[in-house]
């Protein structure tokens, strides 16, 4: 299912980087094996089922800002819907 993401995310041309958030070192490993990247796991604290987006992704982009990375903008896709 993560190809089926990222792989239309890359060949768009729209993104600069398409970038995973996983707490998985497996899913990390496909998620970059396609072409993405996974500048950190997240926490397991922030990878429950029940965790809201907003933890993880304050998390993600305080560690690019960290990693001196900017953005204009972003666009948040899943997988799964």
């Amino acid at each position: 299912m993560l190809a089926y993401t990222i792989a239309p995310a890359i060949e768009s041309g729209v993104f600069d980087s398409v970038i995973v958030s996983t707490d998985s070192e497996d899913i990390a490993a496909i998620a970059r094996h396609y072409g993405a990247e996974v500048p950190c796991l997240r926490p397991a604290a922030f990878a429950g089922d029940t965790s809201p987006d907003i933890e993880w992704l304050e998390h993600l982009l305080t560690e690019l800002r960290r990693q001196g990375r900017t953005w204009d903008a972003f666009s948040l896709l899943r997988p799964t819907s």
